[in-house]
């Protein structure tokens, strides 16, 4: 039977094929990251990354940090950012959030801070974001480099004006605006933008035949969101009893660097010009974005009390629509029974600490999708499934 997937890629046939094209075509990369960083006013303060986990890693490389040095993370963040603090001889040190922001806990933040602490990274979750300003303010008095991970949080321009030291956003697949791989970074200081940029330039530039090859895949996902093929899709992972949620984690998962591919690699002029189409004026996604945060605030409206969203005092766009269940597989089961595929906590974010109100909430999460494009009777199936929680 016809299912709508969990998460619908923010992306069309049409990007990808002038993606495609740029592939063949563009030229000229500084050219093109110039005017990148002018249509999203960052011509001063930033630079185009190849994805968030190599703009962190060129921070931490341009920081120079001696070894054994502090980083204080968010309790929940991608896998990734904490391994990425431990590979360059650093000690990740979580701090639990608050559930209402989402942020550190800004009490259990000032309990871990040391004199070894050099930076607080603040993961903003679920494609939320709330304000930095009380972190940000402890990070000044104690002097230490405050960096945003607003990874899943684009909104437009103006998403890369914040209270951080340093903000990153992604346009990686699953992203809002994807160009199926990309960055953006905005650095306050001007003198850490120069050591970045420099440190930059010496990385080589990511293959036409890479940036190819997402958008392909990006193209079969696409496809494959039609609920006919989804539905398709599910049949065949319980014939084979294969996992449907690892089967697209590794389909969506940017492959890990072995021997020979290096992850320090800055984006190609194929990139760029993907990720200008998809954020300028023209393009579609803005307007995405109001329908499908007009779209979860009407969900969220209707959820009953025993399904708490976590988040209650954070700006949302509703990127991914997280609801605490007591029994994640069974809501899990139910969603899909009613026509749509939910999913329980995933590898893209865990909690860095065994106990506590973050790794509870990602014990329980359950991902509905909320997004425009359901059709009525299916939103009123959503519905009707988590009334009865």
């Amino acid at each position: 039977m016809p299912v709508h997937p969990r998460h619908r890629l923010d992306l069309r046939p049409a990007d990808v094929g002038h993606g495609l094209l740029a592939v063949l075509t563009a030229r000229g990369r500084r050219r093109r990251e110039r005017e990148l960083l002018a249509l999203v006013d960052a011509a001063d303060d930033g630079f185009a990354a190849l994805s968030v986990r190599a703009a962190w890693e060129l921070l931490l490389a341009a920081c120079a940090w001696p070894p054994g040095s502090e980083v204080v993370l968010s309790a929940i963040t991608h896998p990734g950012m904490a391994a990425l603090v431990g590979e360059a001889g650093l000690v990740a040190v979580p701090v639990e959030v608050d559930l209402d922001t989402l942020l550190p806990d800004v009490a259990a933040l000032e309990a871990v801070v040391t004199d070894r602490t050099r930076a607080v990274l603040v993961a903003q979750l679920f494609g939320g974001r709330a304000d930095l300003s009380v972190v940000a303010a402890l990070c000044r008095r104690r002097g230490l480099l405050l960096v945003e991970d607003a990874a899943q949080a684009w909104t437009g321009p103006e998403t890369l004006r914040s209270a951080a030291d340093v903000t990153l956003v992604s346009f990686g697949l699953l992203k809002t605006a994807t160009a199926a791989g990309g960055a953006l970074v905005r650095v306050a200081d001007p003198a850490l933008l120069l050591r970045l940029r420099r440190l930059h330039r010496a990385w080589p530039v990511q293959s036409r035949l890479d940036h190819a090859a997402r958008l392909l895949r990006a193209l079969a996902l696409l496809l494959l969101g039609e609920p006919g093929a989804y539905g398709a899709f599910l049949l065949l992972c319980r014939v084979l009893g294969a996992s449907p949620g690892a089967v697209l984690e590794r389909a969506t998962r940017t492959p890990a660097p072995g021997p020979g591919r290096s992850a320090r690699l800055r984006p190609s002029s194929a990139l760029l010009v993907t990720m200008a189409r998809r954020l300028s004026a023209e393009d579609g996604s803005p307007a995405r974005v109001r329908s499908r945060t007009a779209a979860g605030e009407r969900l969220r409206a209707v959820l009953p009390d025993t399904l708490r969203q976590p988040g209650a005092r954070v700006s949302r766009t509703h990127w991914l629509f997280p609801v605490r269940s007591a029994d994640p597989e069974a809501l899990v089961a139910r969603l899909r029974a009613a026509g749509v595929d939910a999913s329980a906590a995933t590898s893209n974010l865990v909690a860095l600490l065994p106990d506590g109100p973050g790794s509870d909430l990602m014990r329980h999460v359950v991902y509905v999708p909320a997004y425009p494009e359901l059709p009525p009777d299916v939103r009123t199936a959503v519905r009707r499934v988590l009334a009865e929680q």
